[in-house]
């Protein structure tokens, strides 16, 4: 595992939005809100359903919070931690809405619809391909007032200004934001967001104008879209207890890239091509987070064949595993649980990564990662060879 925090704004609102993402997120399933279970898109490849009320009666929860709390007490409001959590509590606090407020979190999506796209993806251009939807259930009252305000305030922080239109589609309230051109300001922010709240407000829709839409005629029908075959299965996969659920089936397309790529890295790392000629007959990818006095963790690969596996967890032992656990140590400066705990597991068709957070393990990770957001020099970053994600563009 690794940590890279790069200290410009817009890393700052990348990790802001990622903040709020773990803030609203957290074992009750989501997936039996039929409100929630309405938002989730027709084929849907990517889905993300967290348990947010679970996480917050779990004892880890609350030992994370206070370490953070204090982590980001002792950084001072100078830091760049210090500065993303107070622009995360400004927005929450506009908001009118606490974490124990949170109940349930489901996105849905459609990796495939990245297939083929070249060239710099906008954040406008990713969120329509990508037919995102983000539902969320809440246990008080939303305003579209405080959300008009919150997401204004965000935009500001950016030096950018956004344009409103309020409506009502299929009984639902909507709020549209858009984001007009304005050359030489960088955001987060898509050109076009689209907010409705459900059920006397207690349900918000978030995504493109068009996809909300369509998810607000399916909640009105009660005609939620069906899974596709392999996510079922994959569902079917997950461990019950789990308060966090991601599952992501891949494309044909994508499949056939990994077979091409093995077939041109064979020469030159035969271990990693390996792995790659096994991603061509990955099945699907179901990650599960349970929490009891500590974060249980399981990413799980199922492939189409016993040897394919095989192949991805030799891949796993021999260079994954090995490199991150030294970099983690090294980064750390000790032997910590989770270190030890991170190891892989082969069942059937199906490869597994494993790993237990414990208190330790978060009080070290939590400073790790505000150490690196000061520029902290022993903080880990990426391996040689691989480069920092690309900034996103303005528009």
């Amino acid at each position: 595992m690794t940590v890279r925090l790069v200290p410009s704004r817009r890393a700052s609102a990348a990790a802001l939005a990622m903040l709020l993402l773990a803030t609203f997120a957290g074992a009750a399933d989501p997936l039996q809100d039929k409100t929630l279970r309405a938002a989730v898109v027709p084929d849907a490849d990517l889905l993300l359903t967290q348990d947010a009320a679970g996480w917050q009666k779990a004892p880890i929860q609350a030992k994370m919070d206070a370490i953070r709390a204090e982590v980001t007490a002792k950084a001072g409001p100078g830091s760049q931690a210090g500065a993303i959590q107070a622009r995360m509590d400004k927005f929450i606090e506009t908001l009118g809405i606490a974490k124990e407020d949170m109940g349930a979190l489901v996105v849905s999506g459609r990796v495939r619809g990245l297939d083929g796209q070249q060239g710099n993806m906008t954040p406008q251009l990713a969120l329509q391909q990508l037919g995102l939807v983000v539902a969320l259930r809440v246990s008080k009252p939303v305003s579209l007032t405080q959300i008009r305000l919150a997401l204004t305030n965000a935009a500001a922080e950016d030096g950018i200004e956004l344009m409103f239109e309020k409506g009502d589609y299929k009984g639902a309230a909507t709020l549209s934001a858009v984001r007009p051109d304005q050359p030489g300001k960088t955001t987060w922010l898509p050109r076009e967001l689209t907010v409705a709240l459900l059920d006397n407000t207690t349900a918000v829709y978030l995504g493109a104008g068009a996809d909300v839409k369509a998810a607000l005629d399916r909640a009105a029908a009660e005609t939620p879209a069906a899974f596709m075959a392999a996510m079922k299965t994959a569902q079917e996969s997950a461990t019950p207890e789990a308060l966090t659920l991601l599952f992501f089936v891949p494309s044909d397309t994508q499949r056939t890239k990994a077979k091409e790529s093995a077939v041109k890295m064979q020469g030159q790392n035969p271990l990693f091509a390996g792995a790659m000629q096994a991603v061509g007959g990955l099945q699907s990818v179901v990650f599960g987070a349970t929490a009891t006095d500590r974060v249980g963790m399981q990413l799980t690969g199922h492939f189409s064949v016993a040897q394919e596996a095989v192949q991805m967890k030799t891949m796993l032992d021999g260079m994954v595993l090995g490199m991150g656990k030294m970099l983690l140590m090294q980064a750390v400066g000790r032997p910590i649980p989770f270190i030890e705990s991170l190891n892989s597991r082969l069942e059937g068709t199906a490869v597994s990564l494993v790993a237990d957070l414990t208190e330790e393990d978060c009080r070290a990770l939590i400073e790790l990662q505000a150490k690196g957001a000061q520029g902290f020099p022993g903080a880990p970053t990426a391996p040689a060879g691989v480069p920092a994600p690309p900034a996103a563009p303005a528009n």
